[in-house]
């Protein structure tokens, strides 16, 4: 114990233990070993190449393996029509061939282009796309109508050309038709077919036979295309797993399908020699031209997929690489570039043809017949290739001593090597039976635009424009990003159907016009919830039943008769759009507002209309509290309108409570109540329904401002510029005027309702310049339209113009051609101007909406807008005297840019002048 202070025994410190033995070091594998086994791999690789491009090469298209398609066939007759098919040895020849005998026809063929002389076969089938060489579609088709020329009679002729022969190749073409038409390409092939396309109209021309070009996107069979099929057994389908683009197939089947039926319908016409032709029997002869597809879209990535499944060629893993090695691509191999970086699908409007094999069932077979004639070792050219990579990789991997994780060093050899293991036992595998199914295809994403913003700045300059460009291109639904949101517009009969008949559970009107609470006012429409929103919907829809509507007509006649009679002088010239601007003010507010408004503020509340409107623009919609000069202004209009109403609402209802009642729109207003809210289980009221309050009421006359001036005001403008500019169209109302109204006869509801020419005639101005270009909802569920998925949280835009106008639904689209509108006509079943309601052929007259949030005060329009024009044509002279200017796309609500100036002259005196 000595040497311890207080007897204690100090305590000895245990040695550490020794450190622990480090992990065994995976064994290094020699460089040179390494590159030896890369040079072997790729050795190999090239040499399996090399074969099955000679496999190929040397494969001969036949019927081969159980046809997917077949026709019912028909017993042979002794006079059976003579179907002659050219380039019969091809695989579409020779499912030409067959499905044509199948149908009765006795067919013949030549391997070439040659027609023969004898025998005149009665249709002539010329597979203008399997001709080979760059100019063999345009030589074959020049020679094949020669010689159709020189024979007599003339055979009927059936062309098969190329889909993408209608459309540029180097953008985007999506849901295309045939309307999309180019005139010259700088691909040579396609340029030839072009060609071959125009022969085919002067052969037509010089029979006087009609003709039909069929257009095949796509094209494949069991012959597989030897770049394409090089391309995914080397490995190059691994590359391009984040290819952006969509596309049709067409099966070679279901062209030579879509041949049999285009040779039944030539065979099912009136034949026309040319001595019919001579007598003139025969003019306007025409060339029908269809797109052919299997009907489904595919995207690359699922494609890739299915040849991985099928082909067992190495899967698509690599979408970091396909930025990158696109370009690449696109130099190396022009057509797969373009096939793997570009849209390019077509959206058939006829029906699918029920004897058309599935699009599922003919890829997979397709693909099956590829791997059979490339062999079993062409599923080892990639993963050769693989390995071949992950040795020259691991030889490049970084020494031990820079800063890098110890076991990537060690371990990344082996993990490449076992990376390409992997595409080695990918490839060993059986083929599936069946393939995969495709994900939801989400619309097609216009790149562009500046960052952050996207399109936006595009979008703000002219959002009309920008939609009506992209629409020509992308059709139907597209997307587009501005300021981080995802927007897609949905433009075309089926897309514009799916918008205007969705719930308000489904598309939402209220999260995307929060930009017009500003305007309108908090709790009023577009800020109220959906229940409420609804109940003052329905509140404005019961005000404008037709006894409202008879009571509303005198009221708009007296204002406009008193407002010609003093405002104008027996001859002189005015601005339409001043004239009406300052009319309809006075109508709405006598028919709307109440006549305290009417007698002594309606010149304040049209200054302060307009600051308010001013307000309201594109770019409003993306930041509506922006400090802008405009949104200052239409801020202090709001609290100066608010000021003005309040006194007169304060009146009124004083004025109610001494139970003095008063038969418009504002009492209506101060009488309303919400609905109680009942629990549904034990009947209980859980909230008393209140009425509006004075701020809400404010707001809904504003709205109500909004819809009965503003936009009857530019559709009154625009209609005076249409019939004055078109003098067969103001005839024609003149002469309806002298016939509905007699000596004595008066302006009243029942003799506007009798006006059909008068009323297809604001149909037909409200189709040229619907008053609001945009209708815009959120998506609060998925939306499946046609073969699209569009996802929940995006924006949903459907711009009237665009719609009103599309070429592809619309004959003479950009035309005042009012009689569209009139019966029998082929559009008459788009609406009906007598009830102004969507016809038969719903979607396509989108100036109103649709659905139940259809413009509920569209009659009050109508009758406000023909009552003032049936004045001027019964009072005026009217004579155009400036061009008619183009409508202003940069607001909201779209006016004309420039002044409509009208020369008038008096012919009825007004009362007591």
């Amino acid at each position: 114990r000595r040497g311890t202070p207080m007897g204690f025994r100090r305590r000895s410190t245990p040695p550490a233990p020794p450190p622990p033995p480090p992990p065994p070091a995976l064994p290094a594998l020699n460089k040179d070993v390494l590159l030896q086994a890369a040079g072997c791999a790729v050795a190999l690789a090239v040499l399996l190449q090399l074969l099955v491009f000679a496999r190929l090469r040397s494969h001969k298209p036949s019927v081969g393996r159980r046809p997917l398609v077949s026709l019912a066939s028909e017993p042979r007759r002794a006079d059976a029509p003579v179907a002659f098919v050219t380039m019969g040895e091809t695989e579409l020849g020779l499912h030409s061939r067959r499905l044509l005998a199948e149908r009765g026809y006795a067919v013949s063929y030549s391997a070439g282009a040659d027609v023969p002389a004898d025998g005149v076969p009665a249709v002539v089938v010329h597979l203008a796309s399997q001709a080979e060489g760059v100019l063999g579609p345009a030589r074959t088709t020049a020679a094949v109508a020669a010689q159709c020329e020189r024979l007599s009679p003339p055979p009927r002729l059936v062309l098969v050309s190329d889909a993408r022969a209608g459309c540029d190749v180097s953008r985007d073409v999506s849901d295309g038709d045939v309307e999309m038409e180019v005139s010259s390409h700088a691909d040579p092939r396609l340029e030839a077919l072009l060609f071959a396309e125009e022969r085919l109209e002067r052969f037509a021309n010089s029979t006087g036979k009609d003709a039909i070009c069929l257009r095949p996107h796509r094209l494949y069979g069991d012959s597989p295309p030897i770049g394409l099929a090089g391309f995914l057994f080397s490995g190059g389908g691994a590359l391009m797993a984040a290819s952006r683009a969509y596309t049709t197939l067409t099966h070679v089947e279901n062209a030579a399908l879509a041949v049999g039926r285009a040779a039944d319908e030539m065979m099912s016409t009136t034949r026309v020699s040319y001595a019919d032709v001579a007598r003139g029997g025969m003019a306007n002869p025409t060339v029908h031209t269809r797109i052919v597809t299997d009907g489904s879209i595919f995207s690359a990535s699922y494609l890739l997929g299915c040849a991985a499944c099928v082909m067992r060629c190495p899967p698509a893993v690599l979408p970091l690489l396909t930025t990158v090695l696109s370009p690449v691509v696109r130099l190396a191999v022009p057509t797969l570039g373009l096939a793997f970086g570009t849209h390019q699908y077509f959206d058939c409007s006829a029906p699918s043809d029920p004897a058309a094999a599935p699009p599922a069932i003919a890829l997979r077979h397709a693909l099956a017949g590829w791997a059979a004639t490339a062999g079993v070792g062409a599923r080892l050219i990639g993963p050769l290739y693989a390995v071949a990579v992950a040795c020259i990789a691991a030889v490049a991997m970084p020494p031990t001593d820079l800063p890098t994780a110890p076991w990537l060093v060690e371990a990344g050899p082996a993990l490449l090597l076992s990376a390409a293991a992997l595409f080695l036992i990918h490839a060993l595998m059986p083929a599936r039976a069946s393939l995969p199914a495709q994900g939801k295809l989400m619309p097609p994403v216009i790149e562009g635009g500046v960052p952050i913003l996207g399109r936006g700045i595009d979008f703000a300059r002219g959002p009309v424009f920008l939609i009506t460009r992209l629409r020509s291109q992308y059709r139907s639904l597209f997307t587009m990003r501005i300021a981080g949101q995802r927007i897609t517009f949905m433009q075309g009969p089926e897309a514009q159907r799916s918008f205007i008949r969705a719930t308000d559970k489904e598309l939402d009107q209220g999260p995307v016009y929060k930009f017009t609470i500003p305007v309108f006012g908090r709790k009023i429409v577009y800020d109220s919830p959906l229940e409420e929103r609804q109940q003052q919907i329905k509140m404005v829809v019961h005000s404008m039943n037709t006894r409202s509507l008879d009571a509303m007509v005198p009221k708009i006649i007296s204002e406009a008769e008193a407002y010609f009679a003093t405002e104008w002088a027996d001859e002189g010239e005015v601005d339409l759009r001043e004239t009406f601007s300052g009319l309809i003010i006075l109508t709405a507010s006598a028919t709307l507002m109440g006549p305290e408004i009417r007698a002594n503020l309606v010149q304040e509340v049209a200054r302060i209309y307009h600051a308010l409107d001013n307000g309201l623009t594109p770019f409003s919609v993306f930041f509506p509290r922006a400090p802008t000069k405009a949104h200052k202004a239409r801020d202090a209009a709001r609290k100066e309108m608010v000021g003005i109403f309040a006194k007169v609402i304060q009146s009124r209802r004083e004025a109610s409570a001494r139970g003095e009642r008063h038969d418009d729109f504002l009492q209506v207003m101060i009488d309303f109540r919400y609905k109680d809210t009942v629990d549904r289980a034990t009947g209980k009221v859980l909230k008393t329904g209140t009425g509006y309050t004075d701020d809400e009421i404010t707001g809904l006359l504003i709205v109500l401002l909004f819809a009965g001036q503003h936009t009857s005001s530019i559709t009154s403008a625009w209609l005076g510029a249409m019939i004055l500019s078109h003098p067969e169209e103001l005839a024609k109302l003149q002469q309806e005027q002298r016939a509905t109204f007699g000596p004595g006869d008066k302006l009243n509801y029942e003799s506007l309702l009798k006006m059909d020419g008068m009323r297809r005639a604001i149909s037909e101005t409200l189709r040229l310049y619907p008053p609001l270009i945009l209708l815009i909802r959120k998506v609060m569920v998925e939306r499946d339209v046609g073969q699209f998925t569009i996802p929940k949280g995006d924006i949903v835009m459907m711009c009237m113009p665009a719609g009103n106008k599309d070429p592809r639904f619309w004959s003479q689209a950009e035309e005042f051609r009012p009689d569209r509108f009139a019966p029998g006509s082929p559009e008459a079943d788009t609406w009906s101007s007598k009830t102004v309601e969507h016809g038969v052929d719903t979607g396509k007259m989108l100036s109103f909406g649709g659905g139940h949030h259809m413009c509920s005060g569209r009659r009050f329009g109508f009758l406000q807008v023909s009552a003032i024009w049936s004045i001027l044509l019964r009072d005026f002279d009217l004579e155009l005297v400036s061009e008619v200017p183009a409508p202003n796309y940069k607001d909201m609500v779209v006016g004309p840019e420039g002044p409509i100036r009208v020369r008038y002259k008096r012919k009825v005196k007004p009362p007591g002048a």
